[in-house]
C-alpha cells in the first residue's frame, strides 16, 4: 500500500513538471516572436503639426497589439499572467512623454507551483544609417 501510495505522489509530480516544461516552452515561444509587423504597423512618422520626424511608437496603438496578441496566445497556457510596456528615450532609461523610439515589453506568468515566467524585450527605433 505504501508502494501504491509512493508511485501515485511520484507519479504526480513527474505530470506536473512535465506539463510544467511544456506550457514554459510555449508561453516562451509565443513571447519571443512577438509578431514584429504590430511593432512596425504602430510606428508613426508625422508630429501632431503634419511635419514628418524620425518614426516614434503610438502609445495606444502599440499597448492595444500586444496586449491583443499575448492575451490571446498566452491565456491558453496560463491564467495568472502580467503583460507590461513602458516607453522610454532611445539612447537613454528616461521614461518618454511623448515621441518614444524605444518600448520594452514584459511577461510574467505564473504556470505551477514550480514553474514562473518572467522575460522581457527591447525593442529600439533606429535610423538604417545607424545599423
Amino acid at each position: 500500500m505504501t508502494n501504491c501510495l509512493f508511485y501515485a505522489m511520484f507519479f504526480a509530480l513527474f505530470l506536473n513538471l512535465s506539463l510544467g516544461s511544456l506550457r514554459y516552452s510555449q508561453i516562451n515561444r509565443v513571447f519571443m516572436s512577438i509578431y514584429k509587423g504590430m511593432l512596425e504597423a504602430s510606428l508613426l512618422t508625422i508630429d501632431t503639426n503634419g511635419s514628418p520626424v524620425m518614426p516614434y511608437y503610438n502609445k495606444e496603438t502599440l499597448n492595444n497589439y500586444v496586449y491583443e496578441y499575448l492575451d490571446h496566445n498566452i491565456s491558453r497556457y496560463a491564467t495568472d499572467y502580467q503583460i507590461s510596456t513602458q516607453f522610454y528615450e532611445r539612447d537613454s532609461d528616461l521614461i518618454c512623454d511623448t515621441y518614444c523610439r524605444k518600448v520594452v515589453i514584459s511577461l510574467k506568468a505564473k504556470i505551477n507551483l514550480f514553474y514562473d515566467y518572467e522575460k522581457s524585450q527591447t525593442f529600439t527605433v533606429r535610423s538604417r544609417f545607424e545599423l
